[in-house]
């Protein structure tokens, strides 16, 4: 079964835009110069979904997922991102990032094989 590599490399470009703007926002939010709002931390949440669903085809992605899902719910529900939040947004996000980076190696697909 073929897949569309310019779909995924587009789900992470995309992806790394919404967490980039999400994580510079969200540093200042940290450092208190800014409030974060649910519309920018949900946006961020969005990329990180996007980013992790076009950067892998392993089984532990869709727990990734699940928890940013759950918590852009949680933080729409609530209404507000709170001061613990945004530190677990800021770390969760490098970890995230650093992991599919350096770790989630896409298989090699070989060519003589039809599709």
């Amino acid at each position: 079964m073929g897949t569309d590599q310019s779909l995924q490399t587009m789900e992470r470009l995309v992806g790394i835009a919404l967490i980039f703007m999400g994580f510079i926002n969200n540093l200042l939010a940290i450092t208190g110069q800014y409030p974060l709002d649910q519309f920018t931390a949900v946006t961020f949440l969005f990329g990180v979904i996007l980013f992790v669903h076009g950067s892998g085809r392993t089984w532990h992605k869709w727990i990734i997922i699940g928890m940013a899902a759950s918590l852009g719910t949680v933080f729409l529900i609530r209404g507000e991102v709170g001061g613990l939040s945004q530190v677990g947004l800021f770390w969760g996000t490098i970890f995230v990032i650093f992991f599919y980076t350096f770790f989630v190696k896409e298989p090699k697909s070989d060519e003589n094989t039809p599709s």
